[in-house]
């Protein structure tokens, strides 16, 4: 197979090609470069695919595209015979496909493939959005994807399901990568102890009597911390040991991301305590890594309030983190705070090879707009990273934002799994150590073994 690329922005183009037809299909090809304005994908059998080039045309080669007024207001959507769906977003370029089925069969797609596969892997709409939240992130309203309602759709894989689609009707003989669903099980490990000590009880009763408004609690609260004080029962956020438990009766392993902040450290965060939660230096907590190590699960680390676009806080947490339990190779961002690319940049620096930040907060789907782990690029000096970006799928508690009962929280998560299923890819569930055995959580935490059970069900590693 040979790939003609315009001589444009080679680089990125480049990354491109390699992410979707190596990475993600598992052909082998050749690129060439093209003095047209298209791409051309010429198959051995001398059949051909045009793609227009929309995106990158329409600039000189460089950074100007690094401009709001450049994202899309609105997308169309192509109804074609190539597509899984009924229809396929259309982010840049124009819907139509033609097909020529003379002597050497054609098909023109006006469907920018590259450039809209380019806007949602590198996620350069976040750099150039300069709006943040009370967290200092990106705001995901105003992205295109939930702007457009396409956020519970993995457009990228639509896209390379189009593209493979195209190739069987031209005759292509070559097979595909093969690529089985995924259950990825994650943790952020917030918090380690809800009673550690007698301030902390305080504080729970304080919250029973003025937060939650439930004065009831309070005997309950004390018989949990004297329980736990005396050793007849663990503190309700020890659920290390029921996840790896869960995890394991579907033939996974948990990933477990710590924060490993230094105790003392000035953070910009809202709350000025917020991070130092427990001190990864202390016996009891490296008995739990002891622990997950001895049963084979992951640890990764979980970088600080403050971590995520400073590369000595990072590096230094990294170490500390590193020194307890040997080498990390995974990270998610601490409030799922993200700036590309310049947080990518910094866990590839550290040697990081895998990050799994980019999910949504207040919804659940495809930020990235696939369910395939990926190579990662950084836009700002044009160059492809070793780092892999795993994308988060589900965050439990951002479905707690939107699902009216607890029977939808469920069915939300489901219908997801579901989707991912249907694309092969990899299930990204993130659900935290401590959202359980807390009365905000008791609606909530028996639909996480129903949750595991499920993904047992449609997996194929059962």
């Amino acid at each position: 197979m040979l790939i003609k690329i315009p001589h444009s922005f080679k680089i990125e183009k480049i990354y491109l090609i390699n992410t979707i037809f190596k990475e993600f299909l598992g052909l082998e090809f050749k690129i060439d470069i093209n003095q047209k304005s298209e791409y051309e994908i010429l198959l051995p059998n001398e059949n051909s695919i045009i793609i227009e080039d929309h995106f990158f045309s329409e600039f000189k080669d460089g950074l100007e595209y690094l401009d709001r007024k450049n994202i899309p207001r609105e997308i169309t959507y192509s109804q074609n015979p190539f597509t899984r769906e009924k229809n396929i977003p259309v982010i840049y370029g124009l819907p139509e496909i033609m097909v020529d089925i003379g002597t050497q069969k054609s098909i023109h797609s006006r469907i920018d493939v590259f450039g809209s596969v380019f806007f949602m892997l590198t996620r350069w709409e976040e750099y150039v959005i300069n709006d943040k939240d009370e967290y200092g992130r990106f705001p995901e309203k105003l992205s295109l994807s939930i702007r457009n309602g396409i956020y519970r759709r993995p457009v990228v894989n639509e896209y390379i399901e189009m593209l493979w689609n195209m190739f069987q009707f031209l005759g292509y003989s070559g097979e595909r990568k093969k690529k089985l669903f995924e259950a990825v099980i994650t943790h952020d490990v917030d918090q380690v102890f809800r009673y550690k000590n007698i301030l902390r009880l305080f504080r729970i009763l304080g919250g029973d009597l003025m937060l939650r408004k439930k004065p009831g609690l309070i005997p309950t609260t004390i018989k949990n911390y004297y329980g736990i004080k005396f050793g007849i029962k663990k503190d309700s956020y020890d659920t290390f040991d029921f996840l790896m438990d869960q995890s394991e009766k579907i033939n996974v392993k948990s990933h477990f991301y710590f924060i490993s902040q230094k105790n003392g450290l000035k953070t910009n965060s809202l709350n000025k305590n917020s991070d130092f939660r427990y001190n990864i230096c202390d016996p009891e907590i490296i008995s739990i890594l002891d622990n997950i190590k001895k049963r084979n699960h992951f640890i990764g680390i979980h970088g600080s309030y403050d971590s995520y676009n400073n590369p000595d806080i990072f590096s230094d947490e990294l170490n500390r983190i590193k020194n307890i339990v040997g080498d990390i190779s995974e990270s998610r961002q601490h409030y799922l705070r993200f700036l590309p690319p310049l947080t990518w940049k910094i866990e590839d620096q550290n040697n990081i090879r895998q990050d799994s930040t980019l999910g949504y907060i207040d919804e659940i789907g495809f930020r990235c707009g696939t369910c395939y782990p990926y190579p990662v690029f950084d836009f700002l000096e044009r160059k492809p990273l070793k780092l892999v970006e795993l994308p988060l799928t589900v965050m439990e508690g951002a479905v707690t934002q939107f699902a009216k009962k607890p029977e939808d929280f469920f069915l939300h998560i489901c219908s997801l799994i579901d989707i991912v299923k249907n694309y092969e890819g990899k299930f990204v569930l993130l659900w935290h150590t401590n959202s359980f055995n807390v009365q905000e959580w008791e609606v909530y935490q028996n639909y996480y073994s129903k949750i595991i059970d499920y993904l047992g069900e449609v997996s194929n590693c059962l």
